[in-house]
């Protein structure tokens, strides 16, 4: 069973064995940590999924 769209390319960003509906998380590497403060203030303790939404139309200046 092929679960990908076909974009007309033999390459796919999933191994084709993939099941509908499953959830993929792609490896993270372990960095660096927010202090205490900041991590309680941005909700997270890694820098690498600190994401805030910013709303429609927003620009942002970094993390």
């Amino acid at each position: 069973m092929h679960n990908n769209q076909d974009t007309g390319s033999d390459m796919s960003k999933f191994p084709e064995e993939t099941p509908l509906a499953m959830c993929y998380v792609p490896w993270q590497n372990f960095n660096s940590v927010y202090s205490e403060n900041t991590a309680l203030e941005k909700g997270t303790v890694f820098p690498d999924l600190y994401f805030p939404f910013m709303g429609k139309g927003a620009e942002t200046n970094g993390k």
